[in-house]
């Protein structure tokens, strides 16, 4: 690609509260537009180191040390994320929407981690009082949990990773970008269709049109658990220590913070967390087996009932 034929090919996009400019089309992040703005992350088509030095930590689907951090995604790219402010895209056969979904997620999840943002696997919406977490284990419903109180009213924040920045006290969730991924039950029970593509992990990709693009105050989190023995969810209070234990281990990619030298400050950042935000456990019967619209209004209610509003100012 030429000079000219690179700077036309290159468009402002946003997600986590950062700017990134990118000569890769980007799916479902929103569109930046054309107003001049500070250039948080730049991504680019180039060569990818082969190894990182020595004393790297080193996967073999990725290495990692502070500050750089190199993954290939066979038969996809090979994507460099150097100084959570630039992404070096090598491509190895994959398609324009391959290359740009695989970015997107453990990439620029990535990018945030060495920014020191700490990165939750998580759904989240916005409420009055503050943003509202739900974090699990692949599979946990995350998703169709966020999809349901989506349909029921609620704004959506994030699916998948939620990012949590903690400074001065306060702990404020950060979104991503207004795209979930849902099974086919999750669809329809819901009563949702969707013409998109099924991606390898049986889920379908879906926007929401009803999406918070700033920083909220952190309301609460709800750590979800699937269930045979309950019929309908069911949500009791967590005390800080075991709660502490479930937000270090629903973290994103957690093997990854040590390997970036973010172990430190991110533990620090997740005991504010278990200190100040009230904790929950969900218990809720596997996908198939709930009805979502009930599970929304037994949160709904839950909210209003036992978790107090934070303060209501946004970070920008």
């Amino acid at each position: 690609m030429t000079t000219a034929q690179q700077a036309a090919a290159t468009q402002d996009y946003v997600a986590y509260g950062l700017r990134i400019r990118s000569t890769l089309p980007l799916p479902f992040l929103p569109w930046a537009g054309p107003v001049d703005g500070a250039v948080s992350v730049e991504v680019d088509v180039g060569t990818t180191p082969r190894e990182l030095p020595a004393g790297a930590v080193k996967w073999p689907a990725w290495q990692a040390m502070p500050g750089r951090y190199l993954t290939n995604r066979a038969g996809i790219a090979r994507y460099f994320v150097a100084d959570g402010r630039r992404i070096v895209v090598e491509p190895q056969g994959g398609n324009d929407a391959e290359i740009g979904a695989a970015l997107i997620g453990p990439v620029l999840a990535a990018v945030l981690q060495q920014r020191g943002i700490v990165t939750l696997h998580a759904s989240s919406v916005a409420t009055p009082g503050g943003a509202v977490l739900f974090l699990g284990r692949s599979g946990a419903g995350k998703s169709s949990t966020l999809a349901a109180l989506v349909k029921s009213g609620y704004t959506m924040m994030a699916d998948d990773v939620t990012g949590v920045a903690v400074e001065d006290g306060r702990s404020l969730a950060i979104p991503g970008f207004p795209r979930m991924r849902l099974l086919g039950d999750s669809l329809a029970n819901l009563g949702w269709r969707t013409s998109a593509t099924m991606t390898s992990d049986g889920k379908r990709p879906f926007i929401a049109e009803n999406f918070h693009p700033t920083p909220l105050r952190l309301r609460a989190c709800y750590i979800l658990t699937l269930s045979d023995e309950v019929d309908h969810a069911a949500i009791a209070p967590l005390a800080a220590r075991p709660g502490l234990w479930w937000l270090g281990q629903h973290t994103y990619r957690r093997g990854r913070v040590r390997a970036l030298g973010q172990q430190a400050s991110h533990f620090r950042a997740i005991c504010e967390i278990a200190a100040h935000i009230p904790l929950f456990q969900m218990s809720r019967p596997p996908e198939g087996h709930l009805d979502l619209d009930a599970l929304s209004a037994i949160v709904s209610e839950h909210l209003a009932t036992h978790v107090p509003p934070q303060d209501r100012k946004a970070a920008a």
